[in-house]
């Protein structure tokens, strides 16, 4: 059986430097990219995979600046612990 997490994500496109931060379970992704040809997805995709260190997909608002993704194989402890290394939003 594989454990799945969903979160929702709040995207800022064309932003000056790529960054996560987070408030509670939502996560606040800054993005370089401009959102055309999907290429915002792509780079919001590789930041959380990077971070996550597991595979990624958006499963809903694929043209929306708010998001939720599913991360795959990832337990509540292994999202505590990613989560709290992230910056929190004020």
């Amino acid at each position: 059986m594989s454990i799945c997490a969903i979160f929702d994500v709040k995207v800022k496109t064309n932003a000056k430097e790529a960054r996560i931060r987070r408030k509670n379970l939502t996560l606040f992704v800054d993005v370089k990219a401009q959102p055309k040809e999907g290429k915002a997805n792509e780079e919001l995709l590789k930041q959380l995979k990077k971070l996550f260190k597991r595979d990624i997909e958006i499963v809903k608002g694929h043209s929306s600046k708010e998001k939720k993704v599913l991360v795959h194989n990832l337990t509540p402890q292994d999202a505590s612990k990613i989560l709290s290394e992230c910056e929190e939003v004020k």
